[in-house]
């Protein structure tokens, strides 16, 4: 990897993509950092890098970009938040009940 430019976050937004790398040993030739996946993958579809993304992120990327799988037992924290649920519009509440009602032990 160290070999190849890397285009990825602010190591502040992406905490648990760094902590794994250094886990894991691995260096990392990093050349831009990015705070958005638009501009991060426009780079790298581009050739001008490689980055790390979650699966959801890669396979769905309408940009020209080579999604390659890697599985380190490492999974990215997803996050659902509503300021109000009493307030919430209808739509809103059954989002949340939907997420709440799954069984993301499995994932």
């Amino acid at each position: 990897m160290e070999k190849h430019p890397f285009i990825g976050y602010p190591e502040e937004e992406a905490p648990f993509v760094y902590k794994k790398m250094r886990e894991l040993g691995l260096k990392i030739n990093q050349v831009m950092t990015v705070d958005n996946d638009y501009g991060n993958l426009s780079m790298i579809s581009q050739n001008l890098g490689f980055g790390i993304y979650p699966r959801m992120i890669a396979e769905n990327c309408m940009l020209p970009v080579k999604a390659v799988p890697i599985d380190h037992g490492s999974y990215t924290p997803i996050s659902l938040g509503i300021r109000s649920y009493e307030n919430g519009s209808l739509a809103a509440k059954a989002f949340v009940d939907y997420v709440l009602s799954l069984d993301l032990s499995m994932v």
